[in-house]
């Protein structure tokens, strides 16, 4: 059976409309009021050719080819390649292949080494000007010399060497003619400045290695300061935008391009880099990954190159939503990865067929069930009976993971023990009867009837403990299943030691797997579902024998329970293993409580006076500065709780504690939000959606909502307009729900939700519909 599944939103839209402006769009709106640069926009996307792009490049991307598409201007993707000893084609070749990918195609593709003819003839004429000379110190009487932050730096020597001397000597180097480090070309700017960048920085030094484009045509390459203003003028680029690391070198930036006498010059804007928890960006880190043998490779996925989330099956898609959503912002801070992971799921889970598969399998046998019978059936590929169907087999042996079987179940087990109750997924009901363990007591077969009068129905006395899944072992086809997790255990990898020795050891697991057999014709790069596993993806160029499917992402944060103990293991394993003492949350609440005096008066204050519970007091007692920020909620907040619920899983759950004074907007204008909620102005929907305007640009609530019109649709007329439409579109469904699917019910409100943009009021929307469908 062919997968045919629903489209995944594989395009680019224009959403500025309905979001409010990042400065930099704010920036580019006021020259083009202006008429500054006669009202065109160009931007480039520089990447120096070292190494593969990582998720932080991601951000850059959408950016610059975002504004370009956004304005109807330009954006070249431009190789910085002025480091012949650290560059490859095959860097080059990838970033064009990963820009491609996430749905951009540069208006040109340039290499700063087409300019060398030009740099070089412009660092001629610096020199002839009197505004650069050849230095023979070495770069570590350079740097000796440069002073710091207190102390100016002292003159080089050769600082007033004649011009014909210095251009001798700098045509020497072109040619080849002087080792490496006996000579560099410096800009003569001002060795006193407050800018140490200024204090005479290097513009060329010599270098004797083969060019990947020019060969061993040169000998002598532009530093990165010199070359990147210049190229970005040549291009005539008109917003150059780079990380805040280059915010000092912006002067030295519009030293150059003002030397050579460029009238109308670039100017360059400085934005928060992407950081990410549980994630390294160093380009020197992600090397070293790769060199030591800590993966497989540049592409592996579990790293954070664009290649590597690409081999994970990563939609791109999802990662153009991640950077919108993360923003442009001015300041640096760190973004939880549990937003890079809620996207993707978010992304994968209307467009991903379900299927089943059990990972670490074992057999079971359903005795009441005739040897020699097999019963086929169909169901749908989507939990809302929508979509293509697919045919799943039961016969007498079935397959079942061997997590869902325990011995002797702790309490609140809900899968299959001795004498217990479960329905097989989309099956019948069973009954465990008997289980054959082997001698070290590792369970190899499990026992089972069947109740024949559970098809579609609960058993009489309705007790049935929970619902599993399984594959008929006479039609399921082997699997290689790879569970892909997190690379680090700790949030700041290197922030506390070497980031080589908290690699977490089971990012990568890899199990022998059975699963249903409409996966053997699943097409290479298609996204499943596999039911309580998570979605997975079929590797386009795996070499695996069996059939290869990587986990793209789980279906929940398996790490969200970290404040209550370690973070679980991926490692898929019999649940009948002795677990270690796990304290309770009320005991971790009592022991925090009890080494934090301050905190402590805080919860019981939060608890007491103003009414939360203890879920909403424990996150916003964890460290002094949310107290101190949630305290200025309470000033103006209706209901507090409602505040906290907001201040916890609205900002917390974004944002460290200490850096809640960075966010574009305040405690004040969270309040705002919160009681906009309360009055029902604002269903939650809505709210989050404001609240994500609010991360980027810190425009207060109110507004945001007002401008793009997120109030909760309370008119019953409007409502019945939109059902009746929603009605109308979907007869088949209306005839199936009339006949008896009320579980399309579900389906209903989601349709007319999205025709109401989610401004719909819920009970007023159910009690409406209810009553349209019945007709």
């Amino acid at each position: 059976n062919a997968i045919k599944h629903r489209p995944a939103g594989e395009h680019l839209s224009d959403d500025t409309a309905s979001r409010s402006r990042n400065f930099i769009e704010r920036i580019i709106d006021g020259h083009r009021k202006t008429g500054a640069y006669d009202g065109r926009v160009r931007t480039r996307f520089p990447p120096e050719p070292n190494g593969f792009l990582h998720i932080g490049h991601a951000k850059s991307i959408c950016l610059n080819f975002g504004l370009g598409l956004q304005y109807g201007g330009e954006t070249n993707l431009r190789f910085d390649d002025t480091n012949p000893a650290a560059e490859e084609q095959r860097f080059v070749d990838s970033i064009l292949q990963d820009v491609r990918w996430l749905g951009f195609e540069p208006t040109r593709v340039v290499h700063a080494s087409s300019y060398f003819d030009q740099l070089y003839a412009w660092a001629e004429k610096l020199v002839q000007d009197g505004r650069a000379y050849v230095c023979s110190l070495s770069l570590e009487e350079v740097r000796a010399q440069r002073g710091d932050l207190t102390t100016p730096g002292v003159p080089s020597p050769y600082r007033d060497r004649p011009v014909e001397e210095s251009l001798t000597l700098l045509r020497e180097m072109r040619d080849g003619l002087h080792p490496e480090g006996s000579h560099t070309l410096r800009a003569k700017i001002d060795m006193a400045s407050p800018n140490v960048l200024m204090r005479d920085p290097l513009m060329y030094r010599i270098k004797h290695a083969t060019h990947h484009a020019t060969g061993d045509r040169w000998h002598i390459y532009p530093m990165y300061d010199y070359a990147h203003g210049l190229s970005d003028a040549i291009e005539g680029i008109t917003h150059s935008i780079c990380t805040l690391e280059f915010e000092n070198n912006r002067e030295l930036y519009d030293w150059f391009v003002d030397a050579v006498g460029f009238e109308q010059p670039p100017r360059q804007y400085e934005m928060a880099r992407l950081n990410l928890t549980y994630t390294v960006m160093s380009k020197r880190k992600l090397k070293q990954l790769v060199e030591d043998a800590h993966v497989h490779g540049w592409d592996d996925p579990r790293m954070p190159t664009i290649s590597g989330l690409r081999r994970r099956g990563v939609p791109a898609s999802a990662l153009r939503t991640f950077c919108q959503k993360v923003g442009v912002a001015k300041a640096n801070s760190t973004v939880d990865i549990a937003l890079l992971e809620h996207t993707i799921r978010d992304s994968l889970a209307s467009s991903s067929p379900r299927r089943f598969a059990v990972v670490d399998p074992i057999p079971l046998e359903v005795t009441t069930w005739p040897a020699d019978s097999r019963k086929e059936f169909s169901v749908w590929d989507f939990p809302d009976e929508q979509g293509a169907e697919r045919t799943l087999s039961f016969s007498r042996t079935l397959y079942i993971d061997r997590s869902d079987i325990a011995l002797d179940p702790p309490k609140g087990w809900r899968r299959l023990a001795p004498g217990a109750r479960v329905r097989l997924r989309h099956a019948w009901v069973l009954t465990c009867d008997a289980i054959d363990v082997d001698e070290d007591g590792r369970i190899t077969k499990v026992y089972a009837s069947h109740d024949p009068d559970t098809w579609g129905r609960q058993p009489t006395d309705g007790k049935v403990r929970g619902v599993i899944h399984w594959v008929d072992a006479s039609s399921a086809v082997p699997l290689d299943l790879h569970l892909v997790d997190r690379l680090f255990t700790v949030e700041s990898p290197g922030a506390d030691g070497d980031p080589m020795t908290q690699l977490n050891p089971d990012a990568l697991l890899t199990h022998a797997a059975k699963g249903e057999p409409s996966l053997r014709d699943l097409p290479p790069g298609q996204h499943v579902q596999l039911e309580r596993l998570g979605y997975f993806y079929k590797d386009p160029v795996s070499n695996h024998e069996a059939l290869s499917l990587t986990r793209t992402i789980g279906l929940k944060d398996a790490w969200a329970r970290k404040q209550t103990g370690p973070s679980p293991s991926t490692k898929v394993s019999s649940p009948t293993a002795p677990a270690g003492p796990r304290k309770t949350k009320a005991e971790v609440r009592e022991a925090w409580l009890a080494a934090n005096p301050e905190l402590a008066a805080a919860h019981s204050r939060y608890t007491q006076t103003h009414g939360l519970t203890d879920e909403l007091a424990d996150p916003i007692t964890r460290h002094a500065a949310s107290c101190a920020w949630f305290d200025r909620v309470l000033e103006s907040v209706q209901n507090p709780s409602t505040g906290a619920t907001w201040m916890v899983n609205g900002v917390l759950a974004h944002v460290e504690a200490e850096a809640l004074d960075t966010l574009p907007f305040g405690p004040g204008e969270l309040a705002e939000l919160a009681n906009m909620v309360e009055e029902g102005s604002l269903n939650t929907g809505l709210a989050k959606k404001t609240l994500a305007v609010m991360f980027e640009n810190g425009v207060n609530p109110e507004t945001i909502a007002r401008t793009n019109k997120w109030v909760v649709l309370t008119d019953p007329d409007v409502l019945n307009t939109h059902i009746a439409a929603v009605l109308e579109a979907n007869p088949n469904q209306l005839s199936a729900y009339r006949g008896g699917k009320k579980k399309l019910f579900g389906f209903f409100i989601g349709k007319v939700m999205g025709a109401t943009g989610g401004t719909a009021e819920p009970n007023l929307l159910r009690k409406l519909l209810a009553a349209a469908l019945e007709g």
